[in-house]
């Protein structure tokens, strides 16, 4: 029945064009989205340990945060319960791994795509950085396949303010926070429900 259905709806030119990125560049995009994921595990670390610190009623006193370089000083030498303090050390040797590990694959996509005229091109808008140039470049693909910005904005979840560009004194900032919007939900390595409000999969061929 449903290879019946199928048939009819072609028949008609009814079924949609679906449009699969290269091989190039879905390799692409995983290495972005292993980025993203050190990242998002980077927060979830300092979490962890802020938190930690936060249920014991513990504040640096020589600094405003326990994650600069005093700070850290300062958090080394704490006197703590044994295992608080395996919760310290742990996060502590976590973290500079990961800090290099985002480092290395930033210059790696750099060294890739850094020269990209669309990348540079999107650089010129105020805000806009490498790595947010990369992942618009990377996510969307052939932008041709789009009929308009709205279409573009659809694709990626976003509201349909990310299709407008504003001027203005507020521009920059503005823009910033639509160039965010849109690449928000290819920055994120949560999975979601299907059928959720943000649709990351429709149209995006991934």
């Amino acid at each position: 029945m449903d290879a019946e259905r199928l048939a009819l709806l072609l028949r008609g030119d009814l079924l949609p064009t679906v449009w699969i990125p290269p091989a190039a560049l879905r390799e692409a995009r995983e290495l972005i989205r292993h980025r993203v994921s050190l990242v998002w595990l980077r927060g979830e670390v300092r979490n962890r340990l802020l938190a930690m610190l936060a249920r014991r009623n513990l504040q640096p006193t020589s600094g405003k945060s326990w994650l600069t370089v005093r700070g850290q000083r300062e958090l080394h030498a704490l006197p703590l319960t044994p295992i608080a303090v395996t919760i310290r050390e742990d996060c502590r040797a976590l973290l500079p791994l990961l800090d290099e590990q985002i480092r290395r694959l930033d210059d790696d996509l750099r060294q890739r795509w850094g020269e990209d005229p669309r990348v540079r091109h999107l650089m010129t808008l105020p805000g806009v950085g490498a790595f947010i140039a990369i992942v618009l470049v990377m996510e969307l693909g052939d932008i041709h396949r789009f009929p308009s910005a709205k279409h573009v904005a659809s694709t990626s979840g976003s509201p349909r303010g990310c299709a407008r560009v504003p001027t203005g004194s507020g521009a920059g900032i503005s823009v910033r926070k639509a160039i965010a919007s849109c690449a928000g939900c290819w920055c994120s390595p949560r999975p979601r429900r299907p059928g959720s409000r943000v649709r990351c999969e429709r149209g995006s061929g991934r």
